[in-house]
């Protein structure tokens, strides 16, 4: 005798044209439930696969609206193990590119937690890098902020330095937790920390670093573009840690890693400067300290910069799909780098060219220097740029008065090379409200 279950699985199977997969309705709710199908018909070959969360019609109407982030979603899930439709508060690149549209600077401030304008922060790192927040805090923070206020769903990124190790484990929160899905909306990110070539405007390497929205962290080609970044520093950590144990046989790697971030994850913008304040507390002069660092490093010492770190060409190739950003351009220092000639010798126009007739002669040189990495950005692929940056909290409205003259000098440069603005807090504390 067949049994009740059975019976209704054989009854209720529609076979999709690859004969593959087949689709099973529940008749207790009407939710998809997924079975493999191996080409046998018999129930017996069919295995549950993953069930999906009741969706609210907010939720459906986004399914509607972005359906190739739906395709982004599902990826994901495959690697998680999960329904896609747990993940529904996961944004794609084409809902985050439409919801940037719609934001300014004021929906990025926390000035206005209170009456909750706030509603999105697109900067944040965890304890897996330099902050000091882990998935479920985190979230836990959001969902007692958006109870608080009965504004629309809050939208976060974990933008963790040179990994996506925040971001995965995140990721499987939220599949576990479907009481998040109408409150926040999460964004997937990465912090890369970056060079940039360009030797008729720069006589050297100019150090920033690229925010990537919307990324797979489960993705091959992104996760081998990661592991080169890392085993590139490794290298060099290892080396420089290796020739100072001559000098002194109490240093050891495994110390310097829990004193340092950017030494344990191998990454982001201080491995240089981590090393060197090792050495120093290890009772190594400074200057020698300096020239071990800096043989390991082809023989120069760039602030921010390895010989491991990737150059703006070979960073988006890697991103796949993703939304890429340049991080905080008010805070990239040029140091010297700039060629003043060649930098002096651009013609602008429109916007821009009304906006550096505010600068002083320094700040417009910075100015310039600025726009010609912000073109090859946008040529190479480049979508966006941390406009809105909320680095020290001082904004409380998007009002045109409050911004400082080279900040409304981004604002145009954006516009007129079509980079959409983000914006963020930069958040390395216990906080969603404070940077540090």
């Amino acid at each position: 005798m067949i049994s009740p279950v059975k019976n209704f699985l054989s009854n209720n199977i529609r076979k999709n044209n690859n004969l593959t997969k087949c689709q099973v309705i529940s008749p207790d709710n009407n939710s998809d439930f997924f079975y493999s199908y191996g080409g046998n018909t018999s129930v017996k070959s069919f295995k549950p696969a993953f069930k999906g969360i009741v969706l609210s019609e907010a939720n459906l109407e986004r399914k509607r609206k972005f359906p190739a982030d739906e395709e982004y979603r599902a990826e994901l899930s495959k690697n998680i193990g999960c329904h896609p439709d747990n993940l529904i508060c996961v944004v794609g690149p084409d809902e985050l590119k439409d919801r940037l549209e719609k934001l300014h600077y004021a929906d990025y401030s926390p000035h206005h937690k209170d009456d909750g304008i706030f509603k999105a922060n697109l900067h944040l790192h965890t304890t897996a890098s330099d902050g000091k927040l882990t998935p479920d805090i985190l979230f836990g923070s959001i969902a007692s902020y958006y109870e608080g206020t009965g504004n629309s769903p809050f939208m976060v990124a974990i933008s963790d330095h040179d990994n996506a190790n925040g971001v995965k484990e995140a990721l499987k929160y939220i599949s576990k937790h479907s009481e998040l899905s109408d409150k926040i909306l999460f964004v997937p990110g990465i912090e890369i920390n970056a060079r940039y070539d360009n030797e008729k405007y720069f006589c050297s390497p100019v150090h920033f670093e690229v925010l990537a929205y919307s990324v797979n962290p489960y993705d091959k080609k992104f996760e081998a573009f990661l592991k080169k970044i890392h085993a590139g520093n490794e290298k060099i950590i290892n080396a420089v840690i290796d020739e100072a144990k001559k000098q002194n046989n109490h240093i050891s790697i495994e110390e310097a890693r829990q004193r340092h971030v950017s030494i344990r994850i191998a990454g982001g913008t201080t491995v240089n400067e981590a090393l060197l304040k090792y050495l120093e507390h290890k009772g190594i002069e400074k200057s020698h300290a300096v020239n071990i660092i800096m043989q390991h490093n082809n023989g120069m010492l760039y602030p921010g910069i390895t010989p491991a770190t990737p150059e703006i060409r070979e960073i988006l190739p890697a991103l796949g799909n993703a939304v890429s950003s340049i991080a905080h351009p008010t805070r990239i220092k040029f140091d010297n780098q700039i060629k003043p000639e060649e930098v002096e010798s651009l013609r602008l126009s429109g916007g821009v060219a009304a906006e550096l007739r505010h600068l002083d002669n320094k700040t417009a040189l910075k100015a310039k220097a600025l726009l010609v990495l912000f073109k090859d950005f946008a040529e190479l692929g480049g979508k966006a740029a941390e406009a809105y940056y909320q680095h020290d909290n001082k904004y409380i409205w998007s009002d045109k008065e409050k911004f400082n003259s080279y900040e409304r000098f981004i604002f145009q440069a954006c516009s007129a090379l079509k980079l959409q603005k983000t914006g963020g807090i930069d958040n390395h504390g216990d906080s969603i409200f404070s940077r540090l």
